[in-house]
């Protein structure tokens, strides 16, 4: 088009030095607008930005070992729902045998039994804790970190 100039060989809105805080740039179709950030205000802006992905990327993490902490008391219950199991076919099927002719099969599976519900009451009461202390994680962040806290339940 005869007479028109491009944006950046104009010399009035070349950025220079002096004027290095506020400078004209294009949006679109040639509409200009004048940013009065300066570069000191972009990099706060921008670091604000990725403490914010950080934080957010925490949460995340403390969300999936919580998670991880849901499925190892889901273990722990079924681990513990084994002997109750068996008790219960031991005790309905109890008028078949005498317990004192199978006493040497009876005690080491009532060892069994206790070692399964001790190990799954172990599961289920760590994995309590470690919730507990990932909530509480959680209720920190939402503390330190208000902006991002009213996104998080």
């Amino acid at each position: 088009m005869p007479g028109s100039r491009s944006f950046y060989s104009d010399p009035k809105l070349k950025q220079t030095a002096s004027n290095a805080a506020s400078f004209q740039r294009p949006l679109i179709r040639g509409v200009r607008i004048k940013s009065n950030l300066n570069f000191k205000e972009q990099a706060v802006s921008e670091d604000t930005k990725n403490t914010d992905t950080i934080i957010i990327n925490e949460v995340q993490l403390i969300l999936a070992e919580k998670r991880t902490a849901l499925s190892v008391m889901r273990t722990g219950i079924a681990v513990m729902a084994l002997p109750l199991s068996v008790m219960s076919v031991l005790i309905a099927t109890s008028k078949y045998y005498d317990a004192l002719q199978v006493l040497h099969f009876l005690i080491p599976l009532l060892l069994l039994n206790l070692v399964l519900i001790v190990f799954g009451a172990y599961l289920i009461i760590r994995s309590i804790f470690q919730m507990k202390r990932y909530d509480r994680n959680i209720r920190e962040i939402k503390r330190e970190h208000s902006v991002i806290g009213k996104f998080i339940e």
